[in-house]
């Protein structure tokens, strides 16, 4: 037996080009979609979730019983009264929907004590507790039921989003929770590094062409290269350059989606995760990558970072494109210098 509970505001942010959903109360629209893909690979598990929009609205009558928490609104204090009352009833595991935020609220009633899997539907997922895709978390979840995964103390991490509006970039670290670990499905937590990549922003000036739309994921690399095209941004922002003028800056989803033309992505890889799309870029969602093919998505980092990628990791939003863009990346590393890095295999 299993417990699973959805956080339904979880990833409201993303889209709107916000960096994270904390203070936000707007039910996503994409959540019964993602935990419809869950569902779709998760095999004959016994389910308890929560009433309402906690659980019981989204999991299409796949669950055995219920627990008296939930409704149509949900709170903080509900999550941590049903992990308490999954925790009582003696389940196996706790499966949460939601991102770092949920993470937060449910780890330090867990511990060491339940192992816990988030289904990524936050913003950044910065923990290293979330699956790589929904499909992902139900294959883990598969392979725990199975005795095949392995159960493992990982990092809770989250930006603190209210000193991040107040111009403060400070991610805290929560301690750690037991998570379950199924192949290299379940990426490690975002690691800072810090070089100098000046040398490398130069480069990517150099082959930047005139007339295309360059979006400019987020990140202390990215950013170098705007600053130095004269561009001040926000460190968790997606712009846009042509010409090597900024045309939009902190574009949303619907900014993005609206590009026509010749349009390339400029990202550099999450530290320690290696996620290019899907973490703390998702205004760079499903519309717009339909209009980008795989060889115009320019992937650049330090050295130091790429070498301790495992592999390169994407969560679109929607597994044709997540196919699309699966395969080998050349990872700029400097002038003429690159690494060469696949995505992470399914199997």
């Amino acid at each position: 037996m299993i417990g699973v509970i959805i956080n339904p505001y979880a990833g409201t942010g993303g889209r709107l080009g916000l960096k994270g959903s904390d203070r936000i109360r707007i039910k996503n629209p994409e959540t019964p979609k993602k935990v419809r893909r869950f569902l779709s690979e998760l095999h004959n598990v016994p389910i308890i979730t929560a009433k309402g929009n906690m659980g019981q609205n989204f999991l299409e009558g796949r669950y055995s019983e219920l627990i008296e928490v939930g409704g149509e609104e949900t709170y903080p204090d509900d999550t941590i009264f049903a992990v308490r009352e999954l925790i009582n009833r003696g389940v196996k595991a706790v499966i949460f929907g939601g991102g770092d935020g949920t993470a937060r609220i449910i780890a330090p009633i867990t511990r060491s004590k339940v192992p816990i899997l988030g289904i990524p539907l936050g913003v950044k997922m910065y923990s290293g507790v979330f699956a790589q895709t929904p499909e992902d978390a139900a294959r883990i979840v598969n392979g725990f039921v199975k005795g095949n995964a392995e159960l493992e103390l990982r990092r809770i991490m989250d930006l603190d989003e209210y000193e991040y509006f107040r111009g403060i970039y400070h991610l805290r670290d929560y301690g750690e929770a037991l998570t379950i670990t199924y192949e290299n499905l379940v990426p490690y937590g975002k690691e800072e590094v810090y070089d100098d990549a000046n040398a490398l922003a130069d480069y990517i000036l150099s082959i930047m062409n005139d007339d295309v739309y360059y979006i400019m994921g987020p990140g202390n690399t990215v950013k170098l290269v705007e600053r130095k095209l004269g561009v001040t941004s926000d460190l968790l922002a997606v712009d846009v350059i042509q010409n090597r003028k900024l045309v939009f800056k902190d574009a949303d989803y619907l900014t993005l989606s609206a590009l026509t033309g010749k349009i390339r992505l400029i990202v550099s890889p999450i530290g320690g995760q290696g996620f290019i799309l899907g973490r703390g870029n998702q205004q760079i969602g499903p519309n717009v990558l339909s209009k980008i093919a795989k060889d115009d998505i320019i992937i650049i980092s330090s050295l130091s970072k790429a070498v301790k990628l495992q592999c390169i990791r994407v969560d679109t939003g929607d597994s044709i494109l997540d196919r699309k863009f699966s395969g080998i990346y050349r990872i700029i590393v400097g002038e003429g210098e690159y690494l060469a890095i696949s995505t992470c295999s399914h199997t």
